[in-house]
């Protein structure tokens, strides 16, 4: 969770453009595991996924998540 978040964050800016797939293949990670954490976040409103994209609703939440 902390590795998907910490990816977020840095590419925020890029992150409608990179797929669920692409992520899952950056981060070294299972599908499926990428598809429970997203699916995670999403019930706690830091993310929302369309399409396969991503796009970050709270990133102050997420900030105080890593610190």
């Amino acid at each position: 969770r902390t590795r998907l978040l910490k990816y977020l964050l840095e590419n925020e800016k890029n992150l409608d453009t990179i797929s669920q797939k692409q992520i899952a293949i950056d981060l070294n990670v299972r599908a499926q595991s990428l598809s429970r954490v997203l699916k995670e976040l999403k019930i706690s409103e830091l993310i929302d996924t369309k399409k396969g994209r991503i796009e970050i609703l709270n990133k102050d939440m997420i900030m105080k998540e890593l610190w």
